[in-house]
């Protein structure tokens, strides 16, 4: 899987790609480029601003994501759940969701098991921000966006107040 970074654009919320979960990352296929795919996912992160970026937020279908926070980077590829614990509230945002943000409900501690870049299986635990912003990204990889978390009418009251923000900037 070859994709420059000047391919990427951002989708924004309006795009069913975001509604769809992408396909499993296929190793055997595009082992080799995996490394660099997850490098050029990273720099479109960085310049879009973010501490996260799935595959399907810059169109490709692939289950990949890339975290970076904290100065810790993190390449996801097949990610799983494997258990979540504890609960808290947090502000959240999302790249394809231009200044909209809600405070929305996740586990404190998550266990989780992924494929590296190299394609090895890891299992980690995380907690705090890092649990978050994976879990965020991860509704990605289930076609979920923090739009599918809320109603109607808190998601509504979120996407009003960021418009009256952009107005007065």
């Amino acid at each position: 899987m070859i994709v420059r970074k000047s391919e990427l654009k951002l989708i924004l919320d309006s795009d069913p790609v975001l509604h769809k979960p992408p396909a499993k990352y296929d190793f055997e296929q595009y082992g080799s480029t995996a490394h660099l795919f997850a490098n050029v996912l990273y720099e479109k992160m960085k310049e879009f601003g973010g501490v996260g970026l799935s595959a399907n937020q810059v169109g490709v279908d692939a289950s990949v994501f890339v975290i970076g926070v904290e100065d810790v980077r993190i390449d996801v590829f097949n990610p799983e759940v494997v258990a979540t614990y504890g609960e808290s509230d947090y502000n959240e945002g999302c790249l394809s969701y231009i200044g909209v943000y809600l405070s929305l409900k996740r586990p404190e501690r998550i266990e989780v098991k992924f494929q590296n870049a190299t394609g090895e299986w890891q299992e980690r635990m995380y907690t705090g921000l890092t649990a978050r912003i994976f879990l965020h990204e991860y509704d990605h990889m289930q076609g979920k966006t923090m739009k599918d978390r809320v109603s109607p009418l808190k998601w509504a009251l979120a996407a009003k107040k960021s418009k009256k923000k952009q107005r007065v900037a």
